[in-house]
């Protein structure tokens, strides 16, 4: 059972390529038949190479332009603190009050 799903999905994946191949123009299939009363023809399928390659340049570039990632060494670190040098502040006074409440008398003057 396990066989036949993988062998489905292997299927329905090439089925895609081979769709999006000829949507993009990497494959072309052509005839040509030897003239009248001819018995045979010729089916021809033509790959476009190059058109697969700058396909795939393009989407490389487009997915290093959307994650903001480069696919060439490592970007520079940022010249900010690092995890290490980055303190908490501290926390705030307990009032006895939930988050958001108003406050019950005036906090006193610390003058």
């Amino acid at each position: 059972m396990k066989k036949m799903t993988l062998f489905t999905l292997f299927l329905v994946l090439v089925l895609c390529v081979v769709g999006v191949g000829f949507y993009r123009g990497w494959f072309v299939v052509s005839s040509h038949s030897d003239g009248a009363g001819g018995d045979q023809v010729d089916v021809n399928l033509r790959t476009d190479t190059g058109k697969m390659k700058d396909d795939a340049q393009t989407v490389k570039d487009k997915a290093a332009e959307l994650t903001g990632k480069f696919t060439e060494g490592a970007a520079e670190p940022a010249d900010g603190p690092t995890t290490d040098e980055v303190r908490p502040g501290p926390l705030p006074a307990d009032d006895g009050q939930p988050p958001g409440a108003e406050p019950t008398a005036a906090p006193p003057n610390a003058n």
